[in-house]
């Protein structure tokens, strides 16, 4: 079957090697995040890429039969066609049936007057036809008159009321009269099977495809989405605000079931809900399977051309641009493999780092009003160790909420302060390998920032490096620590307050190291160059985006850095302004963020039945200001 051949094709067995070696490599948590099931459930999209070489009845209808990640058997069909083509199949599939049927064997010898050629001829065209056409063809060469002769009888109780007469016509245009067996199998129906005569005097009009779809009210769908409060992602600020993304206490399933529930009288499916929610722009991304946009629109640019014969489309762009991009991805991996086989030796750090993806307070998802009221957003930057966690190599996760400080770039900038002036404090070396998020970990403040850390006296570093995943290939160990820090949370599926989430966190693992930041860990950290000083000075500077590793050196007041990691040597890059080398410590904040007081007050009306009197007061302490909504909000950096 087909499905079974894509499964047994050998580029696809690779990536499934692949993914099966980062799970191993990342065996330590014990975690199975990238499964097989995910390959399975995009078979179709692999034949559609690779094309059906053979379609027949068994591989059209051949559905994708992998189970969820429930292990439940999935409900909705996932064709390895596309429509269009199951349409194409089963035109062609109708008129193989009705193919030119063995003659009738009567006295007046038709098969003399119309030869087997002709006979074909007649039934190619006649399949050609759309269906009204057919019925005027039939009403065209079958002539009705009424009976001229009866039995004896009672003549009304007679079933038939009229006679037909069936004709064709020769190669040479002239009208025959043929028998009705012969009639029908030449047309490609069964000898005895007239149905299709029936009701021949007045063709009826084909009504195919004049079904008017009952139209739903978006906006009704939508209203309902809205309140489960769809959050701008910190974790792909490049996309923000046109990206959303729901908390993970939610589903789509649990969503319908809520919307059903509301309006009882409104019948629609979930494909139509769970379509106005991808219209909507929201995403349900889970930890440790980041979308590729890249690898996404190479296999839809083109559908000849797949990860198969890449290689032989010189002159196309989005295959050259994606061999690329793979050839990248392929290197960054090697590179985080080799990584965390480095021997320990007591003075070097290999630790990935990442924002877990929304997570909102409180977060008690069996009552339904917690998930209707505008929550608070959570955030967790978490730098986790390449190798397993221990107590020698812990697992540290910088906790704040949106109360306290936002998720601007020096916010995150602040988050590996805490992280290098606090746990990687005494270590020679630092190694620290990250997403390509732009608004996160590749802007020319925080280039700006590790310029200054290096040449500070608050840590013991020679050398700092970081290390870039290439984007939409970036599974490493912080995922991981996400999924137990996840785990956590379920188990204890009552968090009412940002006390009972450190506890999640610190309980998540049995080595881990928390930092919890007040609004005084928060600096405004600046930008230290000018576009004049990049464009002078560097004339061949590289962009941001095409920098796969970069290096602060202490004593140094310049960065070095490799666009490739097949690189040998670094290159530098003179950033620094004239009138910035002096390295002036920043402004700390002066005061908590804080959320607006309408927020606030919804938040204790709506819960405070929910939440236990002890617990209560964290809500009724938080500051209040004019804070943008960080929901549905990007904060200016």
């Amino acid at each position: 079957m087909l499905r079974d051949s894509v499964l047994e094709d050998g580029n696809l067995h690779k990536d499934s090697q692949d993914k099966n070696v980062m799970v191993e490599e990342e065996g330590r948590y014990n975690l199975e995040m990238v499964d097989d099931q995910n390959f399975n459930t995009n078979n179709g999209n692999k034949a559609r890429e690779e094309g059906v070489k053979e379609i027949n009845a068994e591989n059209l209808f051949d559905i994708d039969t992998s189970l969820t990640n429930k292990g439940e058997v999935r409900k909705r069909k996932k064709y390895v066609l596309l429509k269009k083509k199951r349409k194409v199949f089963l035109f062609q599939n109708r008129v193989k049936k009705h193919e030119v049927k063995p003659p009738c064997k009567c006295k007046k010898s038709c098969s003399v007057q119309i030869g087997e050629a002709r006979r074909l001829e007649i039934n190619i065209k006649y399949w050609k036809k759309s269906f009204t056409e057919q019925k005027a063809f039939l009403s065209h060469f079958i002539d009705i008159s009424s009976v001229k002769t009866r039995r004896p009888g009672n003549t009304n109780d007679s079933r038939k009321q009229f006679s037909k007469r069936y004709f064709l016509k020769n190669e040479n245009g002239e009208r025959l009269k043929v028998c009705k067996v012969f009639f029908l199998t030449t047309l490609g129906y069964a000898g005895k099977n007239d149905s299709i005569l029936r009701n021949i005097d007045s063709p009826p009009k084909d009504r195919r495809g004049s079904y008017t779809k009952k139209k739903v009210d978006r906006e009704i769908i939508q209203t309902h989405i809205k309140k489960f409060s769809p959050c701008v992602s910190h974790y792909r600020r490049e996309h923000a605000p046109n990206k959303l993304y729901l908390p993970s206490d939610v589903t789509v399933v649990n969503m319908f079931s809520d919307f059903k529930k509301c309006h009882p009288g409104l019948q629609i499916s979930y494909e139509l809900y769970r379509t106005v929610i991808k219209d909507m722009n929201i995403s349900f991304t889970k930890l440790g399977h980041e979308e590729c946009e890249k690898c996404d629109a190479f296999l839809l640019h083109d559908n000849g051309h797949n990860k198969q014969n890449a290689n032989e489309n010189t002159d196309c762009d989005k295959c050259f641009q994606w061999l690329d991009h793979i050839k990248k991805a392929e290197m960054s991996r090697e590179e985080y493999r080799s990584d965390k086989k480095k021997i320990d030796d007591n003075e070097s750090l290999y630790y990935s780092t990442d924002m877990q993806k929304v997570i909102m307070l409180p977060r008690i998802d069996m009552f339904k009003q917690v998930i209707f009221t505008p929550r608070i957003i959570v955030f967790n930057q978490s730098f986790v160790p390449l190798g397993s966690i221990s107590q020698k190599h812990k697992a540290v996760a910088i906790l704040w909420h949106e109360c306290i400080s936002g998720r601007k770039k020096e916010d995150i900038i602040s988050a590996y302060n805490g992280f290098l002036t606090g746990y990687a404090r005494d270590k020679k070396s630092v190694y620290l390998w990250a997403d390509n998020c732009s608004a996160q970990n590749k802007n020319w403040c925080f280039l700006s920032y590790l310029i200054y850390v290096i040449n500070c006296d608050h840590i013991a570093a020679e050398k700092l490096t970081i290390k870039y995943f290439e984007t939409g290939h970036t599974f490493m160990s912080a995922d991981s620590f996400h999924h137990l820090v996840e785990k956590s949370m379920k188990e204890n599926p009552k968090i009412y307050d940002f006390q009972d989430f450190l506890n999640a966190v610190q309980n998540s693992t049995k080595s881990s190291y928390i930092k919890e930041m007040n609004f005084s860990d928060f600096k405004h950290w600046p930008n230290l160059t000018t576009n004049y000083q990049l464009q002078k000075i560097n004339k061949n500077r590289p962009l941001l985006k095409d920098i796969a590793v970069l290096e602060a050196r202490r004593g140094s007041k310049c960065l070095y850095y490799k666009t490739s990691f097949k690189d040998v040597e670094y290159k530098e890059l003179n950033m620094l302004s004239k009138k910035n080398t002096s390295l002036k410590d920043p402004e700390n904040h002066t005061t908590d963020r804080g959320v607006s007081s309408e927020r606030k007050n919804q938040i204790i009306t709506n819960l405070s039945s929910l939440i236990p009197k002890h617990k209560l007061s964290f809500w009724q302490n938080l500051h209040e200001s004019n804070a943008q909504n960080l929901i549905t909000v990007v904060e200016d950096d």
